[in-house]
């Protein structure tokens, strides 16, 4: 079984890391891979899942666990893993991880640009990107609102919101940006988005808010988008306004418990893990699942 190392710097960890790095794990457990993973600490080391931050520290650990691939998580344990890079004998995959990961460190972000030619290079981010060469990590799925989110330059934004206050639902407006699909926060106290595929051809929206777990419709035309044959769309969608369904769905989440809107919430960062994920990151490495979970059953019809 193929053996991998993961290191990643806990020293002050911000709790988005924490949670990346434990969805990691979890998601590692998936596959017929032997994962180790090993934190950077400030105390308390064990030089098994827990080290110092030095050369010599990661070096005896790498000897111990013995791994064919060695990943990094983070400016910090890059710029370690890359000096002893010219000691190991595999290969060496870092990961740029988001500001929000690591509030400080730009020093060692720069010595990341400048030394991409050492090992494979992989980037996290929240930020869009045209070309598709990043993965976007999963968030912490906060309370589930029972306000729905109207995009405010929606052709159609008017219409929803008369739509849904019909239904005695609240909602809200917020501003969506492509380039930068969170950048109005407000978004993110959602418990579901209705927007028109008019407003985000793309779909840009409805995969970076399933990295919260929160569920997009859209009323329009779109194609769904495709990943090895597979349908891996990160939301739900009807065909315009007058689409009967579109009420039908609105009401059927509204009406939703508590428990059974988490298990939705759950489902959407499952589909954007296979998107664009931590799972697509896996997958892209060549590692398998376990083969009762190759072809895990994804709910069709989300509301």
């Amino acid at each position: 079984m193929h053996k991998v190392l993961i290191v990643w710097d806990a020293r002050h960890a911000p709790r988005q890391l924490q949670f990346f790095i434990d969805t990691f794990i979890d998601t590692c457990s998936d596959y017929e891979i032997e994962s180790r993973f090993l934190s950077f600490c400030i105390d308390d080391f064990n030089g098994v899942d827990r080290c110092q931050y030095s050369m010599r520290a990661l070096l005896n650990a790498v000897h111990l666990h013995k791994p064919d691939t060695l990943i990094s998580m983070g400016s910090e344990s890059n710029l370690l893993a890359k000096l002893i890079k010219p000691a190991l004998k595999i290969p060496l995959i870092c990961n740029k991880l988001p500001a929000e990961f690591e509030p400080s460190g730009n020093v060692k972000k720069h010595i990341d640009r400048m030394s991409k030619s050492i090992s494979a290079h992989c980037n996290w981010s929240y930020s869009f990107n045209r070309n598709n060469t990043h993965y976007l990590p999963p968030n912490i799925i906060g309370p589930i609102s029972k306000r729905i989110a109207i995009i405010k330059t929606d052709p159609i934004g008017l219409v929803l919101a008369n739509l849904v206050q019909q239904q005695g639902l609240e909602y809200f407006y917020c501003h969506f940006d492509p380039l930068r699909p969170l950048a109005d926060k407000q978004i993110l106290k959602a418990g579901f988005i209705i927007i028109s595929t008019d407003a985000d051809r793309q779909q840009i929206l409805a995969t970076y808010a399933a990295s919260y777990g929160i569920p997009t419709l859209y009323i329009g035309d779109l194609k769904p988008s495709k990943i090895n044959k597979k349908k891996l769309d990160c939301f739900d969608s009807v065909n315009a306004i007058t689409d009967i369904n579109l009420v039908r769905k609105i009401r059927r989440w509204s009406l939703s418990s508590l428990e059974q809107k988490l298990t939705i919430a759950k489902l959407n960062q499952d589909k954007q893990s296979k998107h664009i994920g931590i799972i697509r990151f896996l997958d892209d490495l060549g590692f398998k699942r376990a083969i009762s979970l190759r072809n895990p059953m994804l709910v069709q019809d989300n509301p």
